[in-house]
């Protein structure tokens, strides 16, 4: 029996949540003045993640979260991981991530779910020289 690998490439970098994917397929359970609707779906956008191989580390406007996560499975659409880092009471939980492709994934939410898009590196830009 092969060991399970510590984590999936796919995973690996900086996501950030995707408020327009998100605000524009979320469907609310029950109604909402229009106020109480903006300020909730004002928490999209905000959040963004980054995974190494071992760690994950969640930042949310200015709240740092960092943590080991695990592996537990994987098949071609999607991973599932344990950490805690994003509960409250840090209590490890297995969240379930489905990927679109190699640059979007989304995450359950009740009957809704948030999306999320790889943040790519920013292109370094030699500096001229002067002279």
């Amino acid at each position: 029996m092969s060991k399970r690998p510590r984590t999936d490439r796919r995973l690996l970098g900086t996501w950030c949540s995707d408020r327009e994917a998100t605000v524009a397929e979320w469907r609310f359970r029950k109604r909402l003045s229009p106020e109480k609707r903006r300020r909730f779906l004002d928490i999209f956008g905000h959040l963004r993640i980054t995974y190494s191989p071992t760690r994950v580390r969640v930042i949310f406007h200015k709240e740092e979260a960092v943590g080991r996560y695990e592996l537990l499975a994987t098949d071609p659409e999607s991973v599932a991981i344990r950490h805690g880092v994003m509960s409250l009471d840090k209590t490890p939980r297995i969240q379930h991530l489905h990927f679109e492709g190699p640059d979007r994934y989304w995450i359950a939410l009740g009957s809704n779910r948030e999306w999320f898009k790889r943040v790519l590196p920013r292109r370094r830009i030699p500096k001229r020289r002067s002279g």
